[in-house]
This record gives structure tokens, C-alpha cells and sequence, in this order.
């Protein structure tokens, strides 16, 4: 929440920043990950970079979690970069 509130306000590079500052703290937590390719693919319009951050945190998920919405951003972000083999081999897995 806190980095949307940040570029919310016009910090974009501050909001980057928190996330960064999470991930240092926690590089091994999917879900900072997650959050960071959110604030890729929905703020800042850089699909390369949240497709980066969506495999790592894909890669980290507990084989528990229910990452199926984590999957479809995956998808949505592979595709959005380019990497269409990717992306459908995402959809084809979700399916």
C-alpha cells in the first residue's frame, strides 16, 4: 500500500524504492516479489520488469499457495513483453 500511496503522490522512484527496500529485507518472501511486479505491470507500465518479478516470485511461492492469480499476472506480464511461448505455456498451465 504504501508504495501505490507513494506514486499516488508523484514519487514514483520513492515507491521502486520501498519495494526495493522490502525485497533487500525479505528476498526470499514471494509476495514482495508479487508486489513488485504490480507495481511494474499497473503503475509504471514496464512489463519486462514485472514479467522479472513474477517469475521470482512464482519461484518462490510455498508449494501450498494459491498462486493461481499470481499465474494469470505471470501471463499477462510474458505476454506483454513478448514472450508469447511463455505466456501461453502460463495459461496452458492454469487451465
Amino acid at each position: 500500500v504504501a508504495s501505490w500511496l507513494l506514486w499516488s503522490l508523484g514519487k514514483g522512484d520513492e515507491a521502486v524504492l520501498h519495494l526495493q527496500r522490502g525485497i533487500k529485507a525479505n528476498p526470499q518472501n514471494y509476495e514482495m516479489w508479487e508486489a513488485l511486479g504490480n507495481h511494474y505491470a499497473n503503475f509504471v507500465k514496464q512489463p519486462k520488469a514485472a514479467l522479472f518479478a513474477y517469475q521470482r516470485a512464482v519461484q518462490l511461492a510455498p508449494k501450498n499457495a494459491n498462486t493461481q492469480m499470481l499465474r494469470r499476472q505471470l501471463a499477462h506480464a510474458a505476454e506483454g513483453s513478448g514472450d508469447l511461448n511463455l505466456s501461453a505455456t502460463t495459461w496452458r498451465g492454469l487451465v
